[in-house]
């Protein structure tokens, strides 16, 4: 799982990841990582996308695992969108 924005949508199909909704927000004060500067932004993932692709992944885990191994090989590394 992962949100459906930035480098990782340039290599994975919609069929080998579980892309999270997202929207752009300001990076907030005292994130674990100093490269980030007051006036950046990044995706913060939606909840309850977020949620939803758990349970996709819970209710059906062969399927959870198929897409693992999809995302695992590198024939199937093209843009796309999740595996729900």
């Amino acid at each position: 799982m992962i949100t459906g924005w930035g480098g990782p949508t340039a290599f994975l199909r919609s069929d080998a990841a579980y892309f999270v909704d997202w929207s752009m927000a300001p990076v907030r004060p005292g994130e674990a990582n100093a490269s980030y500067t007051p006036d950046q932004r990044w995706a913060e993932p939606d909840m309850s996308s977020a949620v939803a692709a758990l349970r996709a992944v819970a209710a059906d885990p062969a399927e959870a695992a198929r897409c693992a191994g999809r995302a695992a090989h590198p024939a199937f590394h093209r843009a796309g969108g999740g595996c729900r």
